[in-house]
Order: C-alpha cells, then sequence, then structure tokens
C-alpha cells in the first residue's frame, strides 16, 4: 500500500513546490476505499482527497509523509484523518519542515490512532529530498545535465552536438525542465548551441531562463533573446560586458544583472525569489564551478548510444564537467547511484551528490573560470 502511495505521490512531480510530493491510500475491510495525491500549492492535501467521499470510520491511511498539525492554505491533515475515525496510520517518514516534524503523528496518538512510522523510508525520503533540502538551508536544489557519446565525448571533431542522446532522453529532459524554477547555461553553450531552453510541450511551470555571460560575448540574434515572448529571461553579466551589449539585450524585455561574480548573483537570485528547483544544463565551465562549490544535489546523465571517436574531439580530456579538476581519486567528487533506466537506445543515470571534498585543488574557483 505504501508503494501505491509512492506511485500517487509522483503525480504531483513539478508542480507541489514548495511543498513537497505526498500520496495516500486508505484501506477499510482489507479494501482500498480512497486514494489521493498532492495536485499542486493551494491544491487540497493527499490525506483529504483520500478521504472526501470515503466512508474512513476504522480504516488504516497508508501515507507517504507525516501528516500536517499546523494551519497552512489548508487545514491540519491530521485533524481530518481523526475527524473520519481512521483507526491506524501508517507513515513513510517524517516531516522535516520543524512546524509539523513528530506533531502530526504526536496529535493523532494523543487522539487514540495507532500510527507507525518508517515504511518505505528511504523511498519516501528520496521523494521529498528537495523540499527537505529548501527546509534545512532555504536554497534551491540544483540539478545538473549533460549528455555524452558511449566514449564519453560530448561532441564531434567539428564541434556538433545534436544530438548525442536519442529523442526519448529529450522527452525527459523536457519533463525536467517543466519542473524547475530557472534554467541555467552559460555564453559557451549558448554560443555553440543557440538553445530556446523551454519547454516543449508545456510544462507543469514556465521555468526563468538564465544566460551567464560575464564578458557579453552572446550576440542579440540568440533565440533566447528573440522568444521573450516564451517566457522570462536573465543575463548575469558582469562590468566587463559593454553597456551598449547590455542595453540591446535589456530592450529586448530581458532582465540584466551585473555582478563581480555570476555564480554568486545565481544563488542570490534564487534565494531571493524562493526557487526551490534549478536545472544546470552547461556548459563545462559552469558546471565544473557548480560542483566544485558544492551546489549540485542531483546529476542526470545521458549515456548516447553513440561512439565519436577523435583523439582533438572534446572530452575525455575536456570533460562535461570543466575546472577546477581533481588532481587524485581522493579528490573526486563521490556521487551516490540512484536511479539507472534505458531511455530508448540511452542510458539515463541519475546520481544523488554526495558534499564536496574539502581542500586540494577541488575548491572554490576563481571568478576567471566562468565563462
Amino acid at each position: 500500500m505504501m508503494v501505491r502511495a509512492l506511485q500517487l505521490a509522483r503525480k504531483g512531480w513539478g508542480r507541489t513546490a514548495p511543498n513537497p510530493m505526498v500520496g495516500a491510500v486508505i484501506v477499510r475491510n482489507g479494501r482500498v476505499v480512497g486514494e489521493g495525491f498532492h495536485a499542486g500549492v493551494g491544491c487540497v492535501h493527499a490525506e483529504r482527497m483520500a478521504l472526501a467521499g470515503t466512508e474512513a470510520f476504522g480504516s488504516t491511511a497508508f501515507i507517504t509523509l507525516e501528516p500536517c498539525s499546523h494551519f497552512g492554505r489548508t487545514g491540519p491533515c491530521a485533524n481530518a484523518l481523526i475527524a473520519a475515525g481512521v483507526k491506524r496510520v501508517v507513515v513513510g517518514t517524517l516531516d522535516p519542515n520543524p512546524k509539523v516534524s513528530g506533531k502530526g503523528c504526536e496529535l493523532l496518538r494523543r487522539h487514540g490512532v495507532d500510527v507507525s512510522v518508517g515504511i518505505e523510508d528511504k523511498a519516501c525520503q528520496d521523494l521529498i529530498r528537495s523540499y527537505t533540502w529548501n527546509m534545512s538551508t532555504g536554497g534551491p536544489w540544483i540539478h545538473a545535465k549533460w549528455a555524452m557519446s558511449a566514449d564519453g565525448k560530448i561532441a564531434s571533431l567539428s564541434g556538433n552536438s545534436k544530438w548525442i542522446s536519442g529523442e526519448k532522453s529529450r522527452e525527459w529532459v523536457h519533463g525536467l525542465r517543466g519542473s524547475v524554477d530557472a534554467i541555467v547555461v552559460g555564453s559557451g553553450t549558448a554560443l555553440t548551441d543557440d538553445p530556446l531552453l523551454n519547454v516543449r510541450p508545456d510544462g507543469k511551470r514556465t521555468p526563468v531562463r538564465i544566460l551567464l555571460d560575464r564578458r557579453g560575448r552572446t550576440p542579440i540574434s540568440q533565440r533566447l533573446a528573440q522568444s521573450i515572448d516564451w517566457g522570462p529571461v536573465v543575463v548575469i553579466t558582469s562590468n566587463q560586458a559593454p553597456l551598449e551589449w547590455r542595453r540591446v539585450w535589456r530592450a529586448k524585455g530581458v532582465e540584466i544583472l551585473a555582478a563581480e561574480d555570476c555564480l554568486d548573483a545565481l544563488k542570490a537570485l534564487a534565494q531571493s525569489r524562493q526557487w526551490s528547483e534549478l536545472l544546470l544544463e552547461g556548459g563545462a565551465q559552469i558546471l565544473g564551478a557548480a560542483f566544485a562549490r558544492g551546489w549540485v544535489n542531483e546529476a542526470h546523465v545521458f549515456v548516447g548510444a553513440k561512439i565519436l571517436g577523435g583523439v582533438a574531439a572534446p572530452g575525455p580530456i575536456w570533460s562535461p564537467v570543466g575546472d577546477p579538476g581533481a588532481l587524485t581519486m581522493a579528490e573526486a567528487q563521490q556521487l551516490v547511484l540512484a536511479d539507472c533506466q534505458v531511455s530508448g537506445p540511452d542510458v539515463r543515470l541519475r546520481y544523488w551528490v554526495q558534499e564536496t571534498p574539502l581542500g586540494g585543488s577541488f575548491g572554490r574557483p576563481k571568478t576567471e573560470d566562468i565563462a
């Protein structure tokens, strides 16, 4: 039943932030009588959806996350379960929100409800990793994404990179884009690929498209500048960028931010706007600097079913993740494999990223490392 609740919870993927994904199943006399999930901010919570129109007296509720016990946009779900006469609540994991953590279960127990905690705990915690991170740090959960050939290349000898991954993989990336608050690329990627960075078809959110261009290299003819009607665009640059370059981008309706350090400015922007999830799509310098600073939480790697070859082709010497690199294996960034799936002809790898090792060459990069 908890596995089913997890399946339901994932239906809210990309829609619930800054709230968590939650699923609920109500079982009475051995039969499922109600199901629910949190469909989005301001929507009814999973427990209330599952209880709606259900004869729940004497039932057992399976819920991926501890029921809330405080008043927010909706009333406490713990109270709703008590009022419905639920006799037992099985909770996947406790809520990291200090307004709730442990209090929802305590409230249920005080009213005679039998409560069990920790069923499918790891899966339930994985489901709310970004929410837990937001709660504990106040900052966004940061995804990194790249595609490479089976022999580790990120482009052909001519520099062409469209398309290393297949159509199914690209569809999955658009789904990821539609679940985040903002998508970030550097000027190198912009110049090479001229990306739109939009979601096709329209996604659950319309992410802000962010270009990091310290020197003002990206021409106004780029599709990012020409597609402002499709969604907001922010350019983060520095005082090295010509004033006229900034003026013409601003005239297109693009928001221009100038800062000494582009990544520091990106972090400040994300926190000021309370973004919950960001996607870094490249290039290698941006990814390298973000990994070095310990900012990346989750990595999505697409291994295309192609051999590009060529000693001069970008990668493995020109890694998808650029400088500063590790001098030794002891300094390498450690990853934890969270998921591995066949994606058409490709393989999609999803990793949790452990904390960046301290010291050595894998420390904080200088501003000059950012294109």
